[in-house]
């Protein structure tokens, strides 16, 4: 049996057309609801997407598999949460703010920092504005950004969560033979623009 090693949400990207006939592209949230998924390691080598636009290629290719009936097609945005094991339980590495964090701050006060490390990547909201960090170090409930990263809006308390997550851009779709009820995906690690 296989077992689903990662949370992750599944985005569409969709094309709206405006008045002066120029598209705005908006990614959606096709379940708004965390879906299981196991990363793999890949020996396959991609080329990289080149760094403008919507998406630039930081890391490696890497495959990712999901249980048959969740719509996974080329093009779509994957967001894998950092797993932790509470409880015999997968859960995202995720925390929310016990502390408001004002504009120009480099570090959040958090209700738990299990799983955190440093250098992960990590998207700070509160349902509105959304930011994507870079963790320097953590120390108790305090989890610190490298300066660049400093917020650009300011998080309430109670009201924001801390998730370590990687986006993927799905390049490719594979349905595997006799693996059990799974859709293998070749996907690239890649970072989204304007969070």
């Amino acid at each position: 049996m296989l077992t689903w090693t990662h949370k992750c949400r599944v985005y569409r990207a969709t094309l709206t057309q405006r008045h002066d006939l120029s598209f705005v592209r908006s990614d959606l949230d096709i379940y708004a609801d965390d879906k299981p998924c196991r990363i793999m390691p890949s020996e396959s080598e991609l080329l990289e997407l080149p760094t403008r636009g919507e998406l630039g290629a930081v890391s490696r290719p890497a495959e990712i598999w999901f249980p048959r009936g969740i719509d996974i097609a080329e093009g779509y945005l994957v967001a894998v949460h950092k797993p932790r094991v509470l409880n015999a339980e997968v859960d995202a590495v995720s925390g929310t703010l016990v502390g408001s964090a004002l504009a120009g701050a480099t570090s959040v006060i958090l209700d738990t920092t299990i799983g955190f490390e440093s250098g992960d990547v990590c998207t700070l909201t509160d349902g509105t504005n959304k930011q994507r960090l870079t963790v320097l170090s953590v120390s108790g409930q305090v989890v610190s950004f490298h300066a660049e990263c400093a917020l650009k809006y300011g998080f309430a308390m109670n009201e924001s969560t801390l998730t370590a997550q990687n986006f993927y851009s799905i390049m490719s779709r594979m349905t595997p033979h006799g693996v059990g009820p799974i859709i293998q995906t070749q996907a690239i690690e890649c970072m989204r623009g304007g969070d």
